[in-house]
């Protein structure tokens, strides 16, 4: 009995989905030719008679058919899966035993066949342990599991690997033509090409040569020469510790002439760069751009030519001197980076770390002069400010005509000028200033009474607090007035905009033009609005409502039922992904911003 009810739900199912409107979109003949089916995620069809195209999906793709004029598939995820294609293109797979194409054939593990253009045919037993082939244009190749043997035997050339993978085997040898590479790790390796050749019998000799330079070793890496051109060039003995270079200088650039383009290389440089090296004692390089002489810890001298730099140190931090030519600077260091003393042609400087530091210029003095904690001195083109903490202290702005004096700080400062005056007693906890300008502009004050009293004029507008009782703003064309903030907020502006909230936007209200508004409770779970082109009356998450000039929407609990209209089309749906009636899919809401319109308060919780 079981048996036909389900053979009869079936065969109902298919008669719906033939005509195409069972819970789905449903499209009379004349509008549409595609039919679909949509019972996710049991089944789901779709199918386009007039392309010949249909594909039908069980269980969310684990079961998935699809048809072609030129192509099809059928697949069981993840056992099985055919495929064809256009130009009789084929693939069959019945995970993991078998697969089959137009270039291969596998019953795994018993034995295969694949065909490339690189490779050619090849054939395998007990995949991957027994692999032979014949590649394109003659020859052989056999495999013996890809990391135990791999032999490849072409008519131009022969690549052998044993217990490793090419250039990471025990033994390798790649011929192609009079080029090969050879190595029996780790005692011989060689090879040749055109450009180079090598050949090493480790550890008792060995050469290298690119044809211009060649470097022989014997009991790598006690003993290394290298030369080119015949010339020597490098010895290494215990390489790194003890070395020997001579590299004969880059030449000199060739001068320009005036508007040409860039200078060639001139003639060749006359002398050599050499480099001596001791590990971990000496250390010579000379002759070049850079220069340096080390013998550690007793001495050291670093030059570079170009930047004209020069540093020399004895006993390593002990002392320290440093050259600039081109900034004309000397500086001295004692136990760096504790002592220093430096001077150049318009400045003096030094450091007593970490009580003092200072740097001076002769010409203007300004600079910096700091003895910590108790005196401070800067200066700068637009301000001084000088102090001796806690006693006295005074900053000046150049530009501006003002000075501030401080007495004990933070217990006084007073500011007096020609744009500022003002007393700070406690700072931050009283203030009273006033800011005047040199131009039309009315004076700006201020007073504060830290925390609870705020009071400033600025241009145009008044604020003025009396925490946390209430805060009052009021400007040219707006204002606000916030009591025991944030349980209330009200705020206005000129063109008739009006809104109140309570508790930081628990419960809102927004007034404006033409009779539009907008209430809300907990931000928009409770709504209802009339704004521009937007209505709506929400209570979420049982009911929403909303109309705007293109689309009207109402849903029950969350979408799990909605109905949407436009244009004299309707559509339902459930769940989201159960849908009839027209597709209104493309057709979204499109809201105007209020602010832009004129709309909009600093609480209006907009669009």
């Amino acid at each position: 009995m079981s048996r036909l009810r389900a053979l009869a739900f079936l065969a109902l199912f298919a008669a719906c989905g033939c005509r195409g409107w069972l819970l789905g979109d449903r499209y009379a003949a004349e509008d549409l030719p595609d039919e679909k089916v949509h019972l996710w995620p049991i089944v789901e069809m779709e199918a386009d008679e007039a392309a010949g195209k249909s594909q039908t999906e069980v269980l969310a793709s684990l079961i998935l058919a699809k048809s072609a004029p030129d192509a099809g598939a059928f697949c069981f995820l993840p056992l099985v899966w055919f495929s064809s294609g256009p130009g009789d293109r084929f693939d069959r797979t019945v995970f993991p035993v078998f697969w089959q194409s137009n270039d291969s054939l596998h019953l795994w593990p018993l034995a295969g066949w694949s065909r490339d253009g690189r490779d050619g045919n090849t054939w395998s037993i007990a995949w991957p342990f027994i692999q032979f082939g014949d590649p394109p244009g003659g020859g052989a190749r056999f495999t013996l599991h890809p990391l135990l043997m791999d032999v490849s035997a072409r008519p131009e050339g022969q690549d052998v690997s044993i217990l490793g993978y090419r250039d990471f085997s025990l033994l390798y040898l790649d011929r192609f033509g009079s080029t090969y590479d050879a190595h029996l790790f780790p005692v011989f390796w060689a090879g040749a090409s055109p450009l180079e050749s090598h050949f090493h019998l480790w550890p008792t000799w060995g050469y290298s040569s690119n044809g211009e330079e060649r470097a022989d070793s014997l009991a790598w890496p006690f003993f290394q020469l290298h030369r080119a051109g015949g010339e020597f060039r490098r010895l290494d003995l215990a390489w790194p510790l003890v070395c020997y270079q001579r590299e004969p200088l880059a030449p000199p650039p060739a001068p320009a002439a005036e508007g040409g383009p860039e200078s060639a290389p001139g003639a060749a440089a006359d002398g050599y760069e050499t480099h001596f090296r001791l590990l971990p004692l000496l250390w010579f390089t000379t002759g070049g751009e850079e220069e340096k002489r080390i013998v550690f810890p007793l001495y050291g001298s670093f030059r570079n030519r170009q930047e004209r730099t020069r540093s020399d140190f004895f006993l390593g931090p002990l002392y320290l001197r440093t050259r600039r030519e081109q900034e004309d600077l000397t500086s001295h260091n004692v136990l760096w980076p504790f002592l220093n003393v430096q001077w150049s042609r318009d400045h003096v400087g030094g450091r007593v770390f970490p009580l003092a530091w200072w740097n001076v210029r002769d010409d203007t003095g300004e600079g910096h002069v700091v003895l910590f904690p108790v005196y401070w001195r800067f200066k700068t083109p637009s301000s001084e400010h000088t102090h001796v903490w806690p006693f006295y202290g005074r900053d000046v702005d150049l530009e501006e005509r003002n000075r501030t004096h401080f007495f004990f700080l933070p217990l006084l400062a007073v500011t007096e000028g020609e744009t500022r005056h003002g007393v700070d007693l406690l700072w931050p906890l009283l203030r009273f200033s006033r800011r005047s300008f040199r131009d039309d502009r009315e004076p700006e004050d201020t007073f504060r009474l830290f925390p609870l009293v705020w009071y400033w004029n600025e241009q145009h507008e008044t604020t003025f607090g009396l925490l946390p009782l209430i805060w009052l703003r009021d400007g040219l064309n707006k204002g606000s007035v916030s009591v025991l903030w944030p349980v209330f907020d009200y705020s206005w502006r000129e063109d008739d905009h009006t809104s109140w909230a309570l508790l930081w936007k628990l419960m809102e209200w927004w007034d404006g033009t033409e009779g539009r508004y907008d209430f809300r409770i907990l931000h928009k779970f409770i709504r209802v609005c009339d704004r521009y082109n937007r209505q709506e009356v929400r209570f979420t998450p049982l009911f929403r409502w909303r109309r705007s000039e293109e689309l009207t929407e109402f849903s029950l609990l969350y979408y799990l039922f909605e109905h949407r209209a436009a244009g004299g089309r309707s559509e339902y749906r459930f769940f989201h992904f159960l849908r009839f009636g027209d597709d209104l899919g493309d057709v979204r809401p499109t809201w105007r911003d209020e602010d832009a319109e004129g709309g909009g308060t600093p609480t209006d919780p907009g669009g």
